[in-house]
């Protein structure tokens, strides 16, 4: 009977040492989730500047070809034709890129909501 009385009292000691614990446990945990919250809203936030700064790259890149090619054509050193390519060929980059930023920010939204 003696055996018994000391596991139940080990028992009731350490129920009662995990109830103590609780609130602390709680809170801390409460304290984990916001810094994993936290983290991930400045993953979110990092990576919606990297792609915004890659569309923007993207447009000064588009935009410098396309007056390159005008400056060219004024000059006399190409065929005005030649300016038609780069500017249509650009639209057509600058919606693609248009189309994957949304996407994009979309994806990232959806991670920042899970996160």
């Amino acid at each position: 009977m003696k055996r018994i009385t000391r596991r139940t009292s080990h028992l009731f000691a350490a129920l009662l040492a995990a109830l103590y614990a609780l609130p602390g446990t709680l809170y801390a945990q409460e304290v984990a989730t916001e810094a994993l919250n936290t983290v991930t809203e400045g993953l979110t936030q990092g990576m919606t500047l990297i792609l915004n700064l890659v569309s923007a790259a993207v447009f000064v890149i588009i935009a410098w070809a396309i007056i390159t090619k005008f400056n060219d054509a004024r000059r006399g050193r190409s065929d005005w034709g030649e300016v038609v390519v780069p500017f249509i060929a650009g639209a057509v980059v600058l919606a693609f890129v248009g189309w994957l930023n949304t996407e994009g920010q979309t994806a990232i939204e959806s991670l920042g909501a899970t996160g």
